[in-house]
């Protein structure tokens, strides 16, 4: 009698591995679900640091432009001898530098925006590596 109440309260081979294969199921669902949260929070993300960028790109242009027109003027007036294509000539280089210098951190600051697709499809094998030769 005590052998049948042992064997009753002890869950069979069967519901063990029913239960690990449900829980490894969910774990799937769990780790897909989190991926696509991710997903769109960094292309959220991406988006709104783009239209920024864009954004203030145009802004930074429209006012280099007026602010390199005026500087090129003023070394006219300043130095003769420079003549107003020398100004521009010497603006126009320093514009330059400073928009090389912008892309080039703008580059780097979108460059460090992570890629989930990479940390989850790990996660997703380790998964089914643990499912299919459980230890």
């Amino acid at each position: 009698m005590a052998n049948q109440l042992e064997t009753h309260n002890e869950p069979s081979v069967t519901s063990l591995v029913t239960g690990i294969i449900q829980d490894a199921q969910q774990l799937m669902k769990q780790q897909l679900t989190l991926f696509g949260h991710e997903l769109r929070r960094d292309v959220d993300k991406t988006k709104e640091g783009v239209s920024k960028l864009a954004v203030g790109g145009v802004v930074l242009l429209v006012g280099a432009l007026m602010l390199a027109i005026a500087l090129a003027l003023v070394l006219d007036v300043l130095v003769p001898a420079l003549n107003w294509w020398g100004g521009f000539g010497i603006v126009g280089v320093v514009v330059v530098v400073i928009g090389a210098v912008l892309l080039v951190l703008a580059r780097r600051d979108l460059g460090e925006i992570k890629n989930p697709v990479d940390e989850t499809v790990t996660s997703l094998k380790e998964n089914v590596e643990w499912t299919t030769r459980p230890k």
